[in-house]
């Protein structure tokens, strides 16, 4: 047999045992289980039950602009205390609805409540808020507002073709927001936040069953039988590429159904690039899986038995650990020194590279020269791989040092 062949037999025979095996199931559905929840659960439980606002009315405020005052007496307009008592009547009505409506001082006080837990605050004729009014509460306010101004023009007598028009606009109420919405970007570091997760969890459990496979190969002596019909540079890319395929598609399962999933339930509106971004995180898979799995394969041929496996594996551990923890932080700042440093880097590139790009502001020069960085890194770690797999594969007994498995190679 041809060396492909070899190598696409072995791989076939890697996916098949493994797709068989109970353990992919049961962490398959848990995961896809812990996918869904974060996908479904706030749109869920944000439904139960009405919703609860705090609302905040500046007492005494004048509208701008439209010549009709907020101030009881001004120009005519709903007093802000009109208001408030429009609002609390309204929470009365609208089962779906719970409003705490209170009082304060100053637009300046409004504004610092909105910063803080107050949801919206009212003063003149601008609803305040932090970035976005939610639909139920505008609905809300502007008919506590149209409410009020109907019992003001009723009570003084002055309902006019002129005023009967303003009562479907009432105050000429308008939204001002403090910080903006939220921006695409913001929604890109969300997901791309989820899929840096995705990635840490995939890399370190296919990476840990490379290693795993290898010694339970020689443990099992198995291992001598298949040298004696292929090479062992074969058999361990084919144990590579096998196990890699598997990783590949569990994680564009774990993608399709969790965007699908919070698409329908309304939990997100996905960003523009989305597609393309999704498509990065499996390209960085592929470049991380292909530098770990050599990486773990290297540790797993260092020991004869599961229970040594995570002692040689425990380093790698580790700088998947702090690769993770570096994403997180990464997208706050994606232009400090330590994130652009490992987002460079081949073992923490493909958790890094993702978040900084999602961010924003990434030049070209440093994605590309990731990528090349990682590619030559691979090359690497398949000929050390390789090197310690063949003097390795067939020593049993004591754990061996990284020197004597390149040395042994036979």
């Amino acid at each position: 047999m041809t060396g492909w062949l070899d190598v696409r037999l072995i791989a076939g025979r890697e996916v098949v045992t493994r797709l068989r095996a109970r353990s992919l199931h049961v962490s398959t559905a848990l995961m896809l289980a812990i996918v869904l929840a974060v996908a479904v659960l706030p749109s869920v439980l944000g439904g139960n039950g009405p919703a609860h606002y705090r609302v905040a009315v500046v007492r005494g405020a004048a509208s701008a602009g439209d010549g009709r005052g907020a101030a009881a007496g001004d120009d005519g307009g709903p007093s802000p205390e009109a208001i408030a008592e429009a609002l609390r009547a309204v929470d009365q009505r609208a089962p779906e609805v719970r409003l705490a409506v209170t009082s304060v001082g100053s637009e300046a006080a409004a504004r610092a409540a909105v910063r803080g837990d107050v949801d919206a605050a009212i003063s003149g004729n601008r609803i305040i808020v932090d970035r976005r009014l939610p639909d139920a509460l505008a609905a809300v306010v502007r008919a506590a507002a149209q409410s009020a101004e109907v019992a003001r023009a009723v009570a003084a007598g002055d309902v006019t073709p002129r005023t009967a028009r303003s009562l479907t606009d009432p105050a000429g109420l308008r939204v001002v927001a403090l910080r903006g919405p939220s921006s695409a970007g913001e929604r890109r570091n969300t997901l791309s936040r989820v899929a840096s997760f995705l990635l840490y969890g995939q890399l370190i459990g296919y990476g840990v069953a490379v290693a795993s496979g290898v010694v339970e190969e020689k443990s099992s002596r198995v291992v001598e039988v298949l040298l004696a019909r292929v090479r062992a540079r074969e058999l361990l890319t084919g144990k590579i590429v096998g196990i890699g395929a598997l990783g590949l598609g569990q994680l564009l399962l774990y993608v399709v159904v969790g965007l699908s999933a919070a698409t329908a339930a309304g939990t997100i509106d996905l960003p523009p690039g989305w597609l393309l971004a999704a498509l990065g995180v499996m390209a960085w898979f592929v470049l991380g899986y292909a530098f770990y799995a050599c990486a773990f394969a290297v540790a797993g041929a260092l020991v004869s038995r599961q229970e040594e496996v995570q002692n040689t594996t425990a380093p790698l551990t580790v700088l998947l650990i702090v690769s993770f923890a570096v994403s997180v932080f990464a997208v706050e700042d994606p232009s400090s020194t330590v994130a652009v440093v490992m987002s460079l880097l081949p073992f923490s590139a493909p958790l890094v590279m993702p978040l900084r790009t999602a961010a924003g502001g990434v030049p070209a020069w440093q994605v590309v020269a990731a990528v090349l960085i990682a590619v030559a890194s691979i090359a690497g770690m398949v000929r050390l791989a390789a090197r310690a797999y063949e003097g390795g594969a067939l020593r049993f007994g004591s754990r061996l040092s990284l020197r004597e498995a390149l040395a042994g190679r036979s």
